[in-house]
């Protein structure tokens, strides 16, 4: 029996561009192209050792518009490294320079381009393994977690910044600074074995909590860890009958303010005290 082929197909107002972008760029092969079909332009292009099409449509006084959102993204997944890195340069040296995805997910180990439509590619350096899918589940603290808590976040705070005394009161204590207080802190388990943690402070107002210490093992970075951890700590917020999540960063953590806002976190307009010298971002997501 034949293989199925896959047809992408989208309209847009830049035909011409388009055919830069994945041709001169990505590399795919233009096998048609067609002119006032029924009223329509057209390109239909594929790699040749692939069974998919992208078939790009241009309705001449139809304006169609940009992509809706910087997440709408189509990956190649290439797991040899130096054919990567060859189609790395090829869009480069095609004059498409890489963007910063907006799942930070995909930075790990790839390299994301915008099309002159807005839409995204992501050449990714890993292999596509369906059958390899992570048991990952998140869990409360236990007794005798506090060490590993402390050990996740010292790791990263190290490595931009220093340890502060609001850090240690909280890493060093975190049942008695955060749970008894009415808090939680949540940890993700990767097979069995913790990779990630994040915390939640009760806040003065009591329907507050502040979203701290969240840190993932960097062996499990690049796996949406930390996405999987935000979700939890806004449902368990919901659970708890809050109002409101706040939390400080700092401006170079790129990715982690990329990660908040998709949770649906905003800056806030005027900044609040902060214990910590680093905190130069407040952000907030209301939930009522």
């Amino acid at each position: 029996m034949a293989a199925p082929i896959l047809r992408v197909a989208r309209p847009t107002d830049n035909l011409p561009a388009l055919r830069r972008f994945y041709c001169d760029g990505l590399g795919l092969r233009q096998l048609a192209a067609f002119t006032a079909h029924n009223g329509f332009d057209g390109l239909v292009l594929a790699h040749p050792q692939a069974p998919y099409h992208l078939e790009f449509t241009h309705q001449p006084g139809h304006i169609v518009g940009r992509a809706p959102t910087p997440d709408n993204l189509l990956v190649f997944y290439l797991p040899d490294a130096e054919e990567w890195r060859a189609a790395v340069q090829r869009m480069e040296t095609a004059g498409f320079a890489p963007v910063p995805s907006y799942n930070p997910y995909w930075d790990a180990h790839g390299r994301t381009f915008e099309d002159p439509d807005g839409y995204r590619v992501v050449l990714q350096q890993a292999r596509w393994a369906p059958h390899e899918a992570l048991a990952v589940t998140v869990r409360d603290f236990r007794s005798g977690d506090q060490p590993i808590f402390r050990q996740l976040n010292e790791e990263w705070i190290s490595r931009y910044f220093r340890l502060e005394p609001a850090d240690l009161k909280a890493l060093e204590h975190p049942e008695e600074y955060i749970l008894e207080p009415g808090g939680s802190i949540l940890f993700a388990e990767l097979d069995g074995q913790v990779v990630g943690t994040c915390a939640l402070i009760r806040m003065g107002d009591g329907r507050s909590y502040e979203l701290a210490k969240m840190a993932v093992s960097p062996a499990a970075q690049g796996q949406q860890i930390g996405y999987l951890l935000g979700q939890a700590a806004v449902q368990r917020v919901r659970d708890l009958g809050g109002a409101r999540l706040y939390l400080e960063s700092n401006s170079k953590l790129a990715p982690a303010l990329a990660l908040y806002r998709k949770l649906g976190f905003q800056d806030l307009a005027e900044p609040n005290p902060s214990p910590y010298a680093r905190a130069d971002v407040q952000m907030q997501l209301l939930l009522t």
